[in-house]
């Protein structure tokens, strides 16, 4: 079948020598070359459609060269051959047999794709196993079901509870952090004396985070975007060493609160769907936000009669906590549309699930937008990503459609009353333990980059190119440490 595909194409190709297909056309052939696990038939099929029309304009070659790299970026992320997870499984799990292994993959259990002939799984199969399975973590060796973060957040939420019953204002408990974050790249990845791009991110000033502090740097910065910044970041250049990494390196200090706002249902506003902010965010944003018509009776099916923006909202909320499942992701530009990648999967992370949430709250009416940045958790730093929803008249309000689902399925800790009304607090609330450097995705950089960005919807880690090529993950690394600032 893929050899017939690949034969029809080429043939098409030349039976019509005169007349350049449009790009959506190459373009699906390529996704159905991908779906059929053909990745090399698909390139070789780019390759020389962009050999035979050397007049192709700068945007359709562009997206023909991002097909390229999407099937780079797909092999690196699924790594793993059948030998190497069942090794993995019986290392990590108890009395683990082909037999076993054999039923998980005829049940569906693993993210796998066929490339080109081969089973190939996505690197963090063991854990997503675990998460969307959890009648298996027993079988963890030095299995532990406590949790220290779900112990941290429930002391945070007491003590905010405590604190708004006596104080009016939800912005409360300041929180001033370090930072230094650092992006090394590898030896021999950039040619000597070639000039390198770097962009960091750099936390955003809002109601809920700033005093931003910048501290040290290992380069002069070139460009520091202001501070109500979309997409904040810190950009530097420097020349490559012939033999030697080079390493881009950030300080600062900022002060992050928490938002905790007793929301009255009774009050709620409806929209007048003329305003900017309704008509802005409750459109449609592509390719991740799609109103599809799944996607429509799935808004309908969950909201129902109701028409109070925050209780719809809410019933969003709580059928994701309820019906997703938390898995740790493939890359965000691997994936071309993630609302309906997480539905169709009933599982993904926590950027997966927000611009799910995002999605059907807009169908639903309910302005809604991206948030992202670091979780700060003492012990537990890492990218994370979240939501926003416009409520009249309260304004912004946080959602964490993550932390809705730890609540429910991921953490095994605290009683199940305490795992609900902290499942609720993240309906509107949110903790202090964030750093913010992006309201919205798909956010465009100062100064542009030149090439296609590693991560095209977020930006956490950074992005770094040159002018031959943009350096992806595999050819730099990165840290973040973050600690209170009383820290030594």
């Amino acid at each position: 079948m893929i050899l017939r595909c690949i034969c029809l194409l080429i043939v098409l190709l030349y039976i019509f020598p005169a007349c350049t297909p449009s790009e959506p056309d190459i373009i699906t052939q390529v996704t159905v070359l991908q779906k059929e696990g053909a990745f090399t038939g698909a390139e070789d099929l780019i390759k020389t459609y962009i050999d035979k029309y050397p007049a192709l304009d700068s945007l359709t070659i562009r997206s023909l060269h991002f097909e390229l790299e999407r099937c780079k970026r797909i092999r690196l992320d699924y790594n793993l051959s059948e030998a190497d997870l069942l090794n993995q499984l019986q290392s990590r799990l108890d009395n683990v047999s082909k037999e076993e292994f054999d039923r998980w993959q005829k049940a569906g259990w693993f993210d796998m794709l066929i490339i080109d002939g081969e089973k190939r799984f996505v690197a963090p199969s063991v854990s997503n196993l675990l998460f969307r399975h959890p009648e298996l973590r027993e079988r963890q060796q030095n299995y532990n079901p406590s949790s220290n973060l779900a112990r941290v957040i429930q002391t945070h939420v007491e003590q905010l509870t405590e604190l708004a019953a006596v104080h009016p204002d939800p912005v409360l408990l300041p929180r001033t952090s370090r930072v230094r974050q650092t992006i090394t790249v590898k030896a021999g990845e950039v040619p000597g004396s070639e000039t390198v791009r770097c962009w960091l991110p750099y936390p955003s000033v809002f109601e809920t985070q700033g005093a931003v502090k910048f501290t040290t740097a290992n380069h002069n910065p070139l460009w520091v975007a202001s501070p109500g910044s979309p997409i904040r970041s810190v950009y530097f250049e420097d020349r490559m060493p012939v033999e030697e990494s080079l390493e881009f390196t950030i300080a600062y200090e900022y002060t992050a609160y928490a938002f905790y706002q007793q929301v009255d249902p009774a009050r709620i506003q409806l929209f007048d769907e003329s305003e900017d902010v309704y008509r802005f965010y409750t459109r449609e944003e592509y390719p991740h936000e799609v109103f599809s018509d799944e996607m429509r009776q799935l808004s309908l099916a969950i909201t129902g009669q109701e028409q109070n923006p925050y209780l719809k909202g809410k019933q969003i909320y709580d059928w994701i906590a309820d019906n997703i499942a938390y898995s740790y992701a493939r890359e965000y530009s691997t994936l071309r549309n993630i609302s309906a990648y997480c539905l169709e999967n009933k599982y993904g992370d926590c950027g997966q699930e927000a611009i799910l949430f995002i999605t059907l709250c807009r169908i639903a009416g309910i302005p809604a937008r991206w948030q992202s940045g670091f979780m700060t958790f003492p012990g537990d730093v890492g990218m994370h990503d979240w939501a926003e929803i416009y409520i009249k008249p309260y304004g912004w309000l946080p959602v964490d459609p993550y932390m809705g689902i730890f609540f429910t399925s991921v953490t095994e800790d605290l009683d199940p009353v305490t795992r609900r009304g902290l499942r609720d607090f993240y309906y509107g609330n949110i903790d202090h333990f964030r750093l913010v450097a992006n309201k919205g995705h798909n956010q465009a950089l100062y100064p542009e980059k030149m090439h296609i960005r590693s991560e095209t919807v977020d930006f956490q880690r950074g992005e770094v190119e040159w002018s031959g090529e943009n350096l992806y993950f595999n050819q730099w690394k990165w840290s973040i440490d973050i600690a209170d600032a009383g820290e030594k």
